[in-house]
């Protein structure tokens, strides 16, 4: 999965969308009155049946039908009358994210100002007419041309009547998982690729950087084909804002958040000073081997880690071992939280330099070892499934900054992580 360098992204599906539209006709333009516009000896009059987005978008664009419900076109250069009943308008128009009424927040809306023409690519502001569907074959070219080219600066000069909001994005931290915000986004339209329907797509970023140069592109693994809505969180959030303030009570032994940071550029976590581990006793004496370099990321579904470190052997003699588990990471539907899998034999080794007159040399290190690899490979892994389990509330309470229109909280269903983490789900029922 790739958010392309967003840090999240929320899909809905069509059909969410759709129902919303068709809840709402109030909120669009229900019907159309044309008399000789530009002088093109056009008139027609009609009423518009639900309006409706239909597959096949591009980027901020989404292709929507107008079905004419009932309605007639007269051309005064033939005089011939037209019944439009059953035809449909088809158009592309950008949705965009405006200031919203509510303080502090943006509305994604149709975003028509002006009429572009057949055949012309679409362009941000315009609604662009394609065709007109006419099953009866009822129209001829020349009444098709004029025909679109008249509903379209009809749509256009009324667009002050549209006054339908797809989603809110409220720009106020939450009391709850502040660190999922938004602070700029933006909207794109994306069909699945098996060709089985599309989505809208509200794509964020949550930090204050600017998203002139991201793609509005969206990984069809995020379209989820057996529910409502998928949210995506991108690798670096999940490892930061998740993994990352659970290291602490992981690791224990006096670790803080102060002991790691994350690297954006090795998109991994550090730790910042050395880390403790459980003391080894061999006979009445106590060694205590530390973590002194870790390294954490995610490769596709797992955790990958690299951790190197060394224990004082007493009369000044050390080692130094590394270990690197790969912990598999998986989605506990049960808890709704992640949950790390051990690596029953992780790759490791170490080195001592021990006299060859210290007979307890090679013993003691090989205790040691025997102690500190399991410790990392799965008391560690152990330890993070039961501290992400707590910092993992998106999972359980979905993120609230962004809500669709005529939506409950979305409820859900299952999540994964490849790459980055998306969790899929329905809206709960009113």
């Amino acid at each position: 999965m790739n958010l392309y360098g967003w840090d999240t992204a929320f899909a809905i599906d069509l059909s969410v969308a759709n129902a919303a539209l068709a809840r709402n006709q109030g909120s669009l333009l229900v019907g159309f009155t044309i008399d000789d516009p530009d002088g093109l000896q056009v008139r027609a009059e009609g009423s518009f049946g639900g309006w409706q987005i239909a597959e096949g978008g591009s980027g901020q664009f989404i292709t929507v039908r107008l079905p004419i419900v009932d309605g007639w076109l007269e051309l005064g250069t033939q005089g011939d009358w037209v019944d439009l009943a059953g035809t449909t308008f088809v158009a592309s128009v950008a949705l965009d994210l405006i200031p919203s009424a509510i303080p502090d927040a943006e509305d994604l809306r149709f975003d028509v100002t002006t009429a572009g023409k057949v055949g012309e690519p679409p362009v941000a502001g315009a609604i662009t007419p394609i065709r007109m569907d006419d099953p009866d074959e009822r129209l001829d070219e020349l009444q098709e041309a004029l025909l679109l080219a008249s509903l379209a600066t009809y749509i256009a000069q009324h667009a002050d009547r549209i006054s339908f909001v797809f989603a809110t994005v409220n720009l106020v931290p939450p009391q709850s998982d502040s660190w999922l915000t938004p602070v700029r986004s933006a909207f794109s339209y994306a069909d699945r690729s098996d060709g089985t329907g599309g989505a809208l797509v509200i794509l964020s970023v949550t930090s204050d950087r600017s998203i002139d140069d991201l793609p509005r592109s969206v990984d069809p693994a995020l379209l989820a084909r057996d529910h409502q809505a998928a949210f995506g969180i991108s690798q670096a959030l999940l490892l930061e804002n998740v993994i990352m303030p659970s290291l602490p009570p992981a690791f224990g032994h006096g670790a803080t958040p102060a002991s790691f940071t994350y690297d954006q550029q090795a998109r991994q976590i550090v730790n910042l000073q050395p880390l403790g581990m459980n003391s080894v006793r061999w006979g009445a004496i106590d060694y205590d081997p530390q973590i002194d370099r870790l390294r954490l990321g995610i490769d596709g579904s797992d955790l990958r880690a690299r951790y190197e470190g060394s224990c004082d052997l007493k009369a000044g003699i050390s080692m130094t071992f590394w270990i690197e588990p790969v912990n598999r990471i998986v989605y506990d539907d049960g808890t709704k939280a992640l949950a790390f899998l051990a690596d029953a034999n992780p790759k490791s080794d170490y080195d001592a330099d021990i006299p060859w007159y210290w007979w307890l040399g090679g013993p003691i290190v090989r205790a040691i070892v025997g102690i500190v690899v399991p410790a990392i490979a799965s008391g560690i892994a152990d330890s993070l499934t039961s501290s992400v389990g707590s910092m993992l509330s998106p999972a359980r309470n979905p993120p609230t900054s962004i809500r669709w229109q005529d939506t409950q909280d979305l409820q859900i269903a299952t999540a994964w992580v490849e790459g980055d983490f998306v969790m899929t789900g329905d809206f709960a029922r009113t």
